[in-house]
């Protein structure tokens, strides 16, 4: 489908009128469209496309969007002109550029861009229903597309008649033609349809809405009517009946019809005598007076029956009700009344089931204009009849036609569909009240849109299949005309060739004649070629005679060229490849021409002097002169490097394009060398120049190095008032740790002996164990105080990290609960450390309770450790590391991750993001003492949502781990009355050191400072089994006492105590090797188990039970040592020189047997950290 459009002439000063009288046009064609079913065929996008044909594509879009502009203006959205200014746009653009037909191209737009583009914006955008937008989309497309093809024969018609330049195939007016003839009547057809189906649908709602308002009002009038007899009857007969009688009456009526709420009888002064039923509320209504009714004095008035004003009923508010009343009456003379309350149920039911009209909406009203029933949901009873904003015309038959209040410029198919039919007629018989049946178009509308969207789809696949069957009707017949187009194409080269031509036969005779005339144009070509070529022969010759000569002078300029005493080359403009080079040239760059030719100075020279003389020569092509280069180097094949002055011009051929370059070199060389000294003298100025340059460039260097001096002197400073700050804190951790452990110790101990001796049922016993939970605490705070200060006493041995973390799992696990995933991922080979176990204890405790908090619900802990060695680069960009071999303990969480500030506050003391009350700030801050204490360092790596990874690198130990043997007592182990002196400056915690001691069986001696406890074993004649004493005192420190006293009690055993050792007895919290230490606050188990260990072995950490005396270990009877067993259970206090088989004694229930052996021996029970099963341990 190639089709070229029309290229019409219009002089420039008609241009921009026609233009506007297009647009103007378009503009009327939409103001005055034609209706179909209210839908609006309009014109004005055929004269969009008139001007799209006229004037091009972009004049034509403009048109198109001020011409669809009305629409907006008119039909209260943008749709319409969207589509149409699109529909321009994208037929305009198939048939501008692409040379499709008009008509094609627009069926195309609407098929792939049109309907749903528009069903996008009615239907998605302006909630308009799918049916309602299909009906309007369909419509739009058979609209659009019979502007299109009206334009386009509108301009084929004048082409024709007016016969200007412009062109139109054939094929497309055929086709074109076809179409007009199909959907022409189509249409035609379509619109007589459709206002007869429209005039149809009109007069099928007036017809329903007055049927059923003239049966309504039939029935509800003999409705009431019924209900006004009934009550009529039962007042006659009231006079002739006696009271029994007429309530028996009463009774049956009220009961046989359900219309009646309830019939009463009164007398002629309004007093209920009789009633069905006869009490409300659960009273008796009989002697009930009604006198100040108005429907009674009415009735009383007139003594004709009478209904009365509507009320609501007080049983159910929102039903209303209506009294009838029949008076009494005898001689004219009233005697009472029968009033009978009736309901609207049956009412409301008549209204529901006659109102035959697809959503009819219904409302009675009396005489004051009240609604009485309405199911309208905006009128309830008894609210005044209304509609809102719009305006009532009357329609024959006593019909009104309501249209609400829209937008001026609303579309008729949006008045039509919204308005409403309305019939009002009068129960005039009886109550006096109207009934208004109110009939939506809209379910009629939509039935009739639903019958003829089918319609317009059928048209437009009409229109398709027409398009389909012309477009192959015109091909078939327009295809012998391309044939002859096909045939004739190669004619001219087959005459010249003097080939035969082979033509064509076509049974149409216009064809038939065109195929006669062309041959007899061939023939006559064919003798015009024959005479040309002799012609051309002729000049051939000529020419070869002028070649010759041209030849010879080509051969005197050659000869020239080559014995010229300067080089002489010639290069191709475009490559700047050699094409002549002379003798001179051969003889000064070592090559010969041959070498030369075909290749430029790339394959010869330097890429420095080859791109110097690449760009002269560019220079001298692009300005089209000669370009002088007075001085250039270049490096020779046999005579090294030489000085050349050079002259370069370009050579342009007849269209005066640059064709070669011409370039003649003179050799310098020797001319430069007399300028030698001059340029020696330069030089040595020139290096004293340089010289200089370099002092400068070495200041420059020594100012930089200050610099750097200077940042590392500033980043030292900043470290060294980061370490006083630690010592202040210290300092301040280690005095309060001093004295406020000793208060502790006062606190906890007592309340400890306090519950020993008192029953779980005491009421103080609740109280005193909060009072020990809280002196805990406080110790625990007192303990992360020393610990972030690097001041807490420790005793580190050669661990295996991956086995201290094992034995945690379970603990840690309990910790962060159920919830929370802990995984466990430790690495092989891994290196060991020197590190006491407790503070990784304290490390990942505070670690994994900070990853709990910091997860929401479900989420997953991961503990990671490996080997990792840092080099200098890694340790260069973060201060405080230092190269080496460390192991790495890392803990990850999936938590809510931390901020920047956060980040930079992690490891300040006191510093917590949690709520008062839920943490001290201190457990992070631990965790950096602990690490920095052991010469290590952490990592954190942590984003916002992203979660928390803490690395901790720990110094290698070189030496193997050793295992601990962990063991709790189950029992409180008990002295033998071992002597003990207690040294002590606190009277309160020397007074409860006493206490404890003596109550655990030894032979205590209390001294209050140093000075008493040396007076003291002076004073004393027997021996001192082990020295406890306090580490810092007034007089001396409590390392000092000792040595003193071990000078008068030679291997006297010391067990130091204290809150804060001030480095006395450790360095950087580190014990000095054997030196047995109980930190205080300590309970009594505590101290139970350190006395044993200080009177056991020092070296292997465990309870010892052998000990000589020294001068008293023989038994005075057997002469032999003496063994002191310390065990669990009295079962195993026997001597070690009785003699058992280990058959012959069990041990407690879950303990190993075991054996004494014949020499001197301990027995050792232990229980381990981790609630396994106790171990027995032998020692010699």
């Amino acid at each position: 489908m190639i089709y070229h459009p029309p290229v019409m002439n219009i002089k420039t000063r008609y241009a921009v009128p026609l233009f506007c009288v297009l647009v103007c046009a378009g503009l009327a064609g939409n103001a005055f469209p034609v209706s179909i079913l209210n839908a609006h065929f309009i014109f004005g996008s055929l004269f969009a496309m008139l001007a799209l044909q006229i004037f091009g594509w972009i004049p034509g879009i403009a048109a198109g969007a001020v011409i669809s502009a009305y629409t907006w203006l008119a039909w209260n959205h943008p749709w319409a002109m969207v589509t149409m200014t699109a529909e321009v746009a994208v037929a305009g653009l198939l048939f501008t550029r692409r040379r499709w037909s008009l008509v094609t191209a627009d069926t195309v737009y609407w098929l792939c861009m049109g309907l749903p583009l528009g069903f996008v914006c009615f239907h998605f955008i302006s909630g308009v229903s799918s049916g309602d937008a299909l009906f309007l989309l369909t419509k739009q497309a058979i609209n659009g597309i019979a502007n299109a093809l009206i334009a386009r024969l509108m301009v084929t018609g004048w082409i024709v008649i007016r016969r200007t330049n412009g062109r139109i195939a054939f094929r497309e007016l055929l086709s074109n033609l076809m179409l007009v003839f199909v959907l022409g009547p189509f249409l035609v057809f379509l619109a007589l349809a459709g206002r007869a189906d429209m005039a149809e649908t009109d007069r099928q709602i007036r017809d329903t809405l007055a049927w059923d308002s003239r049966q309504l009002t039939d029935g509800l009038e003999t409705w009431l009517d019924q209900r006004e007899r009934v009550v009529a009857t039962l007042a006659s007969l009231s006079q002739t009946l006696d009271a029994e009688e007429i309530q028996a009456r009463l009774d049956q009526a009220w009961q046989s019809d359900s219309g009646f709420l309830r019939i009463a009888l009164m007398n002629r002064y309004s007093t209920v005598t009789a009633a069905a039923p006869e009490t409300e509320d659960g009273r008796s209504i009989l002697g009930m007076n009604y006198a100040d009714r108005p429907y009674i004095a009415e009735a009383r008035k007139t003594l004709k029956p009478i209904f009365s004003d509507v009320l609501l009923s007080k049983f159910r508010p929102e039903d209303p009700i209506v009294i009838v009343v029949a008076p009494v009456a005898a001689g004219g003379e009233y005697n009472g009344l029968v009033a009978g309350l009736i309901k609207f149920d049956r009412i409301r039911t008549l209204l529901e089931l006659h109102a035959t009209g697809p959503n009819v909406r219904y409302t009675l009203v009396d005489k004051k204009g009240r609604v009485i029933l309405s199911n309208r949901p905006d009128l309830p009873p008894l609210a005044s009849f209304s509609r809102p904003g719009g305006r009532l015309s009357a329609l024959d038959n006593d019909l009104l036609q309501w249209i609400p209040d829209l937008p001026p410029n609303t579309s008729t198919i949006d008045l039509w569909g919204k308005s409403f039919y309305v019939a009002r007629s009068a129960l005039s018989r009886t109550a006096e009240w109207f009934l208004i049946l109110e009939q939506p178009v809209a379910p009629f509308q939509k039935t009739l849109y639903r019958r003829y969207v089918a319609a317009f789809f059928l048209a437009f696949a009409i229109l398709l299949g027409a398009l389909v069957l012309a477009e192959l009707i015109s091909r078939r017949v327009v295809r012998p005309i391309d044939r002859i187009v096909e045939a004739t194409r190669t004619v001219p080269a087959r005459v010249e060739a003097g080939e035969p031509v082979q033509w064509l036969e076509s049974p149409v005779v216009e064809a038939d004649f065109l195929i006669t005339n062309l041959k007899v144009m061939s023939d006559s070509l064919k003798y015009k070629f024959i005479e040309n070529r002799q012609i051309n022969e002729s000049l051939e010759q000529r020419v070869a005679e002028r070649a010759e000569k041209l030849r010879e002078s080509e051969a005197l300029l050659e000869s020239m060229i080559k014995n010229m005493p300067v080089m002489v080359f010639l290069k191709e403009a475009d490559s700047l490849c050699y094409v002549k080079l002379n003798r001179a040239g051969e003889k000064l760059l070592g090559y010969s021409e041959q070498e030369m030719v075909g290749k430029n100075d790339y394959d010869f020279f330097p890429k420095a002097e080859a791109d110097r003389s690449a760009q002269t020569d560019r220079q001298a092509l692009a300005e089209g002169r000669l370009v002088e280069i007075t001085e250039e180097t270049i490096h020779t094949r046999y005579l090294g490097e030489r000085i050349l002055y050079t002259r370069k011009i370009p050579i342009f051929d007849r269209q005066k394009t640059p064709r070669y370059l011409l370039g003649i070199s003179e050799d310098i060389s020797e001319r430069k060398q007399g300028r030698d000294d001059l340029e020696a003298a330069n030089r040595k100025l020139r290096q004293s120049q340089a010289a200089t340059l370099n002092i400068l460039e070495d200041l420059k260097v020594e100012n930089e190095a200050r610099r750097k001096n200077a940042a590392e002197r500033d980043r030292l400073q900043e470290q060294l008032i980061h370490s006083q700050k630690m010592e202040s804190v210290g300092r301040l951790a280690g005095g309060v740790a001093h004295d406020f452990n000793n208060m502790l110790n006062v606190i906890l101990g007592y309340t400890e002996l306090a519950l020993q001796d008192m029953s779980p049922t005491d009421p103080l016993y609740e109280d005193l164990k909060e009072i020990l939970d809280a002196a805990r605490r406080s110790s625990d705070i007192t303990g992360q105080l020393l610990a972030f200060a690097r001041r807490q006493t420790i005793a580190p041995r050669t661990i295996d990290l991956n086995d201290t973390v094992e034995g945690m799992l379970k603990m840690l696990r309990r910790l962060i609960g159920e919830d929370i995933d802990l995984v466990w991922e430790p690495g092989t080979g891994l290196w060991p450390i020197n590190m006491d176990p407790a503070q990784v204890d304290q490390v990942l405790a505070n670690l994994l309770v900070n990853a709990r908090d910091a997860i929401s619900g479900v989420g997953k802990v991961t503990i990671e450790t490996d080997n990792a060695v840092l080099d200098e680069t890694y340790c260069a960009d973060r201060p405080g590391f230092v190269p080496g071999e460390f192991v790495l303990l890392a803990v990850s969480d999936g938590g809510c991750g931390m901020d920047k500030t956060t980040m930079n506050n992690l490891f300040e003391p006191f510093f917590t993001t949690k709520g008062v009350g839920e943490g001290t700030g201190l457990g992070l801050a631990t965790v950096y003492g602990i690490v920095r204490q052991n010469n290590g360092f952490i990592n954190v790596y942590s984003e916002p949502g992203q979660g928390t990874t803490f690395k901790i690198y720990l110094p290698r130990h070189m030496g193997d781990a050793v295992s601990e043997p962990l063991f709790t007592a189950t029992e409180t182990l008990h002295g033998t009355g071992e002597s003990l002196l207690v040294v002590e400056d606190e009277p309160s915690v020397l007074k409860l050191a006493n206490k404890m001691l003596a109550g655990l069986g030894y032979t205590v001696m209390t001294a209050q400072g140093p000075a008493a406890a040396l007076e003291l074993s002076k004073r004393h004649t027997g021996g001192i089994d082990l020295l406890i004493t306090d580490v810092v005192m007034p007089e001396m420190s409590g390392r000092d006492l000792a040595e003193k006293l071990e000078s008068i009690h030679p291997g006297l055993r010391v067990l130091y105590m204290s809150g804060y050792t001030a480095n006395v007895i450790a360095h950087r919290g580190i014990l000095d090797k054997g030196v047995q230490f109980i930190q205080k606050p300590f309970n009594k188990n505590d101290l139970a188990r350190k006395v044993r260990e200080a009177l056991g072995n020092d070296e292997c950490g465990m309870m010892k039970t052998e000990r000589k005396i020294k001068g008293k270990n023989k038994d005075k009877h057997t002469g032999q040592d003496k063994v002191v067993c310390v065990a669990d259970g009295p079962a195993l206090q026997t001597p070690a020189t009785e003699r058992r088989s280990p058959e012959d004694r069990q041990t407690n229930p879950g303990e190993k047997k075991m054996a004494l052996r014949k020499h001197s021996s301990f027995i050792i029970p232990l229980s381990s950290f981790n609630n396994r099963e106790p171990q027995w341990f032998t020692s010699t």
